[in-house]
């Protein structure tokens, strides 16, 4: 019996039903009955309801009028059409996708001619593939403290915890849902970087999650995460999210232009926590703030990490390599992974004039890409050795810049490339460390 209300909730939420002229059976014995072959279990992708013939066809066998109507909460997700007819007919029902990782069900009850049926439509639905996916897989915090937010895409519940030696220098707190407030508590003055690990992990017998995350606070002289940048892009580099968009360096918040970075060419873009250089045919420029932390001269390891672009398709942009140089005081005197000093660009100076700055070139090497089929959540790539990038710089100052250029363009034709093809770069974890 429960099979058939089921069928004939289906039917009368679905089509409306047809007259059999042929039913010989008598009137005053009320029956119904449903059909539906393969049972009433709906797979988690759901049914399209777009189109008519999509639906799951239930037939209705009946020698009256049928009503059918929910009698569970929360059952938007199911359609069934029609929702009442009269003698034989049949149904047709659809459903939205089950995006959690547990099953749904939905209820209906029955009605023949004014009479409630026993026995209620029970339409279950299977779970979807449980996930946990995180924004990233290491924070990395100023010397002076500061939070980071890290971002939760899950279909499980999930819960978090602080472990290692330096657990208490840094604290979480969730929002209940969709991400983790990080913060490094206080400043450190230990003389080396202090770290912990942040772990979260699924709850439930039904799956197995578990994710760490890297907590690491500097000891280094000067810190950048562009944690600050307010874009809502998101952070594959390759894929917009839905509703997002980058927002140029021009039209940035001026809190946002307080931290110091500017550009001579505006071909400069924030994304969720890192900057990216060029669109179309462009390449761009960055210089970094004045490092006012410094109190004179002094001889310091700029580093960085730098990865090139690479379409969703897997087609890397035909430019793979970028310069960096110093306006102001300072002289590179060494390199690391595929840099070489020696290197030169033209720039404009405070005062608007035009001057070469000594710099490096570097080259991307194989792993150093936002690529997908390297890393499909672009969330460990900047931890790779290929994507770290570093200077070795005498006598840098706190009114010294650097300064990094993308592709072969240049200051006097805004970067424009020459052959138009593509540099996009993109840039984070921006640190200044005395030696």
């Amino acid at each position: 019996m429960a099979a058939a209300v089921t069928a004939l909730t289906f039917a009368s939420l679905l089509l409306s039903s047809c007259k059999d002229d042929d039913d010989t059976v008598p009137t005053d014995e009320l029956y119904y009955n449903l059909e539906m072959a393969d049972g009433y279990q709906i797979p988690s992708v759901g049914i399209d309801r777009s189109s008519f013939g999509k639906g799951k066809k239930i037939i209705i066998r009946s020698n009256g009028r049928w009503t059918i109507e929910s009698a569970s909460e929360n059952c938007d997700w199911i359609r069934m059409y029609p929702m009442e007819g009269e003698e034989d007919g049949y149904i047709r029902l659809y459903a939205d996708e089950n995006t959690r990782a547990a099953t749904r069900t939905a209820q209906f009850r029955v009605t023949v001619n004014g009479v409630p049926q026993p026995d209620m439509i029970t339409v279950v639905q299977k779970a979807a593939k449980p996930f946990l996916n995180i924004s990233s897989k290491a924070l990395i915090f100023k010397r002076t403290g500061g939070e980071i937010r890290l971002d939760i895409n899950a279909n499980i519940d999930w819960e978090y915890q602080i472990e290692g030696v330096d657990a208490a220098s840094f604290t979480a707190e969730s929002d209940g849902h969709s991400a983790i407030t990080v913060k490094a508590t206080g400043i450190n003055e230990s003389g080396s970087d202090i770290s912990a690990t942040l772990s979260i992990r699924s709850t439930g017998s039904d799956t197995d999650i578990t994710h760490t995350v890297t907590l690491t606070q500097l000891y280094a002289t000067f810190f950048d995460n562009f944690s600050w940048v307010k874009s809502n892009a998101g952070i594959l580099g390759w894929k917009i999210a839905t509703g997002g968009k980058e927002q140029r360096i021009d039209t940035w918040t001026d809190e946002e232009k307080e931290h110091g970075w500017s550009s001579q060419s505006t071909w400069i873009y924030s994304r969720t926590g890192f900057l990216k250089f060029g669109k179309g045919g462009y390449g761009g420029d960055l210089a970094s703030p004045r490092i006012t932390e410094l109190e004179g001269a002094a001889n310091v390891t700029v580093s960085w990490c730098a990865l090139g672009y690479t379409t969703a398709k897997g087609v890397r942009d035909d430019i793979d390599y970028y310069f960096v140089g110093i306006l102001g005081d300072g002289t590179i005197t060494g390199t690391s992974n595929n840099g070489a000093t020696g290197a030169s660009f033209q720039y404009k100076g405070e005062d608007g004039e035009t001057v070469t700055l000594n710099a490096a070139r570097f080259e991307l090497g194989d792993k150093a890409w936002l690529d997908p089929t390297i890393d499909p959540t672009a969330t460990e790539i900047w931890n790779y050795e290929t994507s770290r990038f570093s200077i070795i710089v005498e006598g840098f100052t706190p009114q010294s810049r650097v300064v990094y250029v993308t592709g072969t363009g240049d200051i006097d034709n805004k970067y424009k490339n020459t052959n138009s093809k593509n540099s996009r770069l993109f840039l984070d974890n921006f640190k200044v460390v005395e030696n």
